[in-house]
């Protein structure tokens, strides 16, 4: 209950809430334990000795910064333009992207708490907390840090075309994001927004019609199909299984033809079938292939044990897939700097070879599920299903989309 800090012994901060069961019929006991970063949320041994895993939170001791805030969004008085909106959240403690339109401008901008890291500080793993790897200006005591200045957050008004994007993605090149946040590479689902959206207006003004059919594309759009793969491809070129390179021939036509998930003629399977049972097979057990090696199974099987994220389907690129790319673009000269860590092999001869493993299994995979004669093979539609809510009446489940809660358009004269 002791851990060291900047040279000095310490004790933890530890605060016990007694709670009565439902039911009535006793209580039970919640215990939280805290260092000068935060809560502890676990703990490990290095080399034998204890060591207490806490998080450190850059909203932490702050939550209520962001209140005054809000309320002077909604005045009138007070924002009258995107530079006054922008200057009010700017300063906001919760990490978030802000968005706003009014009849003459839009603007965007990425807020929150951000801290300065000491240099050579590590955002993929634990730093210590004895104080050596503090965030620049942090206070123990007050549980405040040195913040970028508010001119150097990621923002816009209008943009350079005109075009403001968003779907999770981080905001601006170099830009911090979450150290869990794993995923942010070169390649992003927002590019399917953004993208489209800049080619049309280029062309001339756009409808909402136009607007919703972009976003529409978008949802159905196998990300790791049009973007991902593509990648791979380029880092293989030609292989000599005469199989495999048929149906990465048929991956190609796939993503050449937009990488789209969707069954045109309603006969109940995907067009392209045989590219998207192929490929389907391939990215979980290709993570595993690159990353357990070095990691270890106990942090893949922490990290979701089968991959779930990884599912048939999904929208946007992986974390581990992002990081991939990363790597082969390193490996094909397109990246001058390496990334922090490899993992797919030490050279471009070892990835590659443990890339076309990974196909060549994923080929035996779907001919083992849909049979060996490739040209029969068929994906089935996947479906998204709902719970209805109370006495509703069910909800017809609809085919697989990438899609929002709730997507809002308005228009305005």
């Amino acid at each position: 209950m002791y851990f060291s800090y900047k040279g000095e012994c310490l004790a933890f901060e530890t605060r016990s809430d007694v709670k009565r069961l439902p039911d009535g019929g006793g209580t039970y006991t919640l215990t939280s334990v805290r260092s000068v970063h935060g809560p502890v949320i676990g703990r490990a041994t290095v080399d034998g000795v204890p060591v207490a895993l806490a998080q450190a939170r850059t909203m932490y001791m702050h939550e209520e910064m962001d209140y005054p805030a809000h309320a002077q969004l909604f005045s009138p008085s007070v924002v009258g333009s995107a530079a006054d909106f922008i200057e009010i959240v700017a300063g906001t403690a919760y990490n978030i992207g802000w968005w706003y339109i009014d009849q003459k401008d839009i603007a965007g901008v990425d807020a929150g708490l951000v801290p300065i890291r000491r240099q050579g500080a590590s955002t993929d793993l634990p730093v210590w907390g004895t104080g050596q790897w503090d965030w620049v200006g942090f206070d123990p005591e007050t549980h405040t840090f040195q913040t970028p200045l508010k001119s150097q957050y990621p923002q816009a008004i209008n943009g350079p075309d005109g075009v403001i994007a968003g779907w999770n993605n981080s905001s601006a090149l170099g830009w911090p994001v979450k150290d869990e946040a794993w995923g942010h590479g070169g390649e992003h689902r927002v590019q399917l927004l953004k993208e489209p959206t800049v080619a049309a207006t280029n062309e001339g003004p756009i409808s909402i019609v136009d607007l919703v059919r972009i976003h529409t594309e978008a949802a159905v759009t196998d990300f790791h199909a049009q973007r991902v793969y593509p990648s791979f491809r380029e880092f293989l070129g030609t292989v000599d299984d005469a199989r495999l390179e048929k149906l990465l021939q048929a991956a190609d036509t796939w993503a050449q033809a937009g990488g789209r998930r969707q069954d045109l003629n309603g006969d109940g399977v995907l067009e392209h079938g045989k590219a998207v049972a192929f490929l389907d097979m391939l990215w979980r057990p290709l993570v595993r292939d690159v990353f357990e090696p070095v990691l270890g199974a106990d942090i893949l099987d922490a990290a979701g044990g089968n991959l779930p994220s990884l599912n048939p389907g999904a929208g946007g690129a992986n974390a581990w897939t992002s990081r991939l790319i990363s790597e082969l673009r390193f490996h094909m000269g397109q990246s001058e700097d390496p990334p922090w860590r490899t993992y797919c092999g030490t050279t471009r001869e070892e990835c590659g070879l443990l890339i076309l493993a990974a196909l060549l299994r994923a080929a035996d995979a779907a001919a083992a599920t849909y049979g060996e004669d490739v040209e029969a093979w068929k994906a089935p539609v996947r479906s998204i299903n709902f719970r209805p809510t109370g006495d509703m009446a069910p909800v017809p489940p609809i085919a697989w989309q990438n899609r929002g809660t709730y997507v809002q358009v308005t228009t305005g004269r």
